[in-house]
């Protein structure tokens, strides 16, 4: 129950954090970028051993993590322009929905 309310309590704050990006002048495709960049930095500091089994990932997979981490990018940043044209209710509503028609089809 507490990682449901996170998850709901976090990506409420992205779509809030994305409006202030577009009041205060904030260029999304240097923010989403230098984020993931700090991101992983991070995530190895804390964890070095994690890097040594990163490099040792089958080399037919590494094509597939980069472009995985390129999609997340351009999705964080098509997020970012729709909530600052269109607002944070709007772009809330259409992820919710583009989430739900999937998994109802599948």
């Amino acid at each position: 129950m507490l990682a449901l309310g996170l998850c709901i309590l976090l990506n409420a704050l992205l779509f809030v954090l994305f409006r202030e990006f577009g009041r205060r002048g904030v260029s999304l495709t240097q923010a989403v970028p230098v984020n993931y960049a700090v991101c992983f930095a991070c995530c190895f500091a804390a964890d070095p051993f994690l890097f040594h089994e990163a490099v040792n990932v089958a080399p037919d997979w590494r094509w597939l993590a980069l472009l995985q981490g390129a999609l997340f990018i351009g999705l964080f940043i098509l997020i970012g322009w729709a909530v600052s044209r269109a607002g944070i209710a709007y772009t809330t509503l259409m992820t919710k929905v583009s989430v739900v028609i999937p998994v109802a089809v599948a």
